[in-house]
Order: C-alpha cells, then structure tokens, then sequence
C-alpha cells in the first residue's frame, strides 16, 4: 500500500518529464536523472535480542531514475546504517553487491559492487542506462543486493526490491486516475477476541501518460508485524479487472512476479482500455470505468480466502 502511495506521488512529479518530445529540443536537455514512479524503501537490522527487539539497522532505497530527456531509465541502490539505533556499532562496514534493473521477463541492466570500508560511510550504486520499451505489458522493478561485515567477523546478507513500475511510454500506465482505495483485511481471529493475520489491499485506476486510455492496478501485502501473520502461508493478486460500464466489457490482468518473503503480490492490466465514443465520435461520457482486486490467501491449515475490493466508478476527463 505504501509503494503504491510513493509511485502516484513521484509520477506527479516525472508525467511532464515522461512526454517531453523527441525532437531538437529534447536532443538538448541535460541528461541528469529524476526520480521515476518506482521508489520503495526499508530499514532491515540485523540483529535480534533475546527479547525480540532488534538492532544494527541500514536504510535501503531502490529507486528508478529517468534522465530528463525521457529517453532513459536506470535503477540506483543507496545504503545507509542507522547511527541513532542500538548496535549501529557492531556494523563494521557495509556493501552493495548490486543494483538490478529488470522487469518481469529479464534482468537489464546490473551496477558494480560499492563498499563502505567505514562503518558510517553511505553508499550510492546506480546500473547503467537502457532505453524504455515501448510495450505496456512490460513492468520494471530495481532490486538491492547487500550484504554486512559485523564487528565479529560475521557477514550479514539480504535482497530489497522497490515497487512494479511501468515504461514513460505515452500510452502506458501512468498516474492514479480518480479515487485509489486502500484499506484491510484482517483473516485470524486471536484468542483474546482481537483479529489479526491482516493483509493490506490497494486497487486503483491508473491513466496513461498520454491520457488516452485507462488501466487497473492493484497489490496485496502481509502485514507481517501483526500478531497472527504466522497462520498466512501465502498470498496472490488471482486478477485485476479495469469494467466498463453499463457494457461490461472487461480487461483483466494477472500477477507480476511472486510473493516470496515479504509476502506481496501486485498486478495490472496489461492492455489499457480506451475511452468509449458514442455514434458522432465524441468521448462518451454515459459510460463509466471502474477497477477491482480480486485477491486469494492460502492459510497454514491448508484454507484458502477469497476477497474482492473495487474503485468507485470514474468517467472520462472532461465529463
């Protein structure tokens, strides 16, 4: 749910970017990066207490960058240990092993590994740059690879991979386009009468760059410190469906990717929906557009839940 608020939140800020065109004007502008709308971040620590509480705590952020020229993306890695949390001490130094751009059929581009050689120092590893496809089928996501050298010889190692992102293509899928729905599913229920074993659910429509069609766009996440999650073996996004309406015409989306540890799972239509003309070719504005989540969760015991969550319906811009 949170990845999805930062991607609207960066695509505001890189949709004009995205569009800019092709010609003399663009062969000019510097090339520097911006932010594109995959940007997550974490803070995984490395050690566990006795009494559950944890620290030696790094700050991760795997983010997509476009150069201005809209022509480019490339993923960039940053590291940071978090000197304010107990044991940041015991952290001798830290690494990027690598930065991966790739998207949901191949791996494009990978950075050179970066270290800290000093406990305190914070780390910044970009892949090199590739140009955007222009098949809106195709997402792309940036991954960390890191791993920790302890004061006590030890080495610590994980993975951090950012949100699903789309192309700067004009047609692809750009920012959320009327009200986004994110709210929760709790599926346990505890023995003092409390419930837990929650799932975060999102679903939106999102709008083409070019605001020529419409998509359906939605996740499902574990929340993991919730007492009950134990009893959640798995989670799935089973289809987004982007419905128009009153026709029911339906364009329908699968997953991207799995759901390993953490347990999320996010899904689009591949095919944006144009908007519907009546007879005299006008923008028909009696016709409504409207997304769902259609999710399932396999629990330890071998049940399965279904749940299904929805936008309300939008019309076209302008109507």
């Amino acid at each position: 749910m949170k990845r999805l608020a930062a991607f609207a939140a960066l695509a505001v800020a890189a949709a004009s970017l995205a569009l800019m065109p092709s010609g003399a004007s663009a062969a000019h502008a510097p090339s520097q990066p911006v932010p594109w709308g995959g940007q997550g971040t974490t803070e995984q620590c490395l050690i566990t207490h006795a009494d559950k509480s944890q620290g030696a705590c790094v700050d991760f952020a795997a983010t997509a960058m476009m150069t201005t020229d809209g022509r480019k993306v490339f993923g960039r890695g940053t590291a940071s240990v978090v000197s304010w949390v107990v044991d940041a001490d015991k952290i001798a130094s830290i690494r990027i092993d690598r930065v991966t751009l790739a998207t949901q059929h191949r791996t494009l581009a990978v950075s050179h590994s970066v270290d800290s050689r000093t406990h305190a120092q914070p780390l910044v590893a970009d892949t090199s740059r590739v140009a955007w496809t222009k098949d809106c089928s195709v997402r792309y996501r940036v991954q960390i690879n890191y791993s920790a050298r302890m004061t006590d010889g030890t080495r610590r190692t994980g993975t951090f991979a950012g949100p699903w992102f789309d192309s700067a293509h004009p047609t692809c899928a750009g920012n959320s386009y009327g009200t986004p729905v994110f709210t929760g599913k709790c599926l346990v229920k505890n023995p003092n009468g409390t419930f837990g074993g929650c799932l975060d659910l999102s679903i939106t429509a999102a709008i083409s760059h070019d605001n020529s069609r419409l998509y359906a766009r939605g996740s499902v996440a574990l929340e993991e410190w919730v007492a009950g999650a134990d009893a959640i073996k798995s989670i799935r996004v089973d289809r987004v469906e982007l419905k128009t309406l009153p026709s029911g015409r339906t364009r329908r989306g699968g997953p991207v990717g799995d759901n390993r540890h953490p347990l999320t799972a996010e899904a689009q239509t591949a095919t944006g929906q144009r908007w519907l003309h009546d007879a005299a070719g006008q923008v028909d504005c009696a016709a409504s557009y409207q997304a769902e989540l259609l999710y399932s969760a396999r629990m330890t015991d071998g049940t399965l839940v279904r749940g299904s969550v929805a936008t309300d319906p939008v019309k076209a811009p302008g109507c």
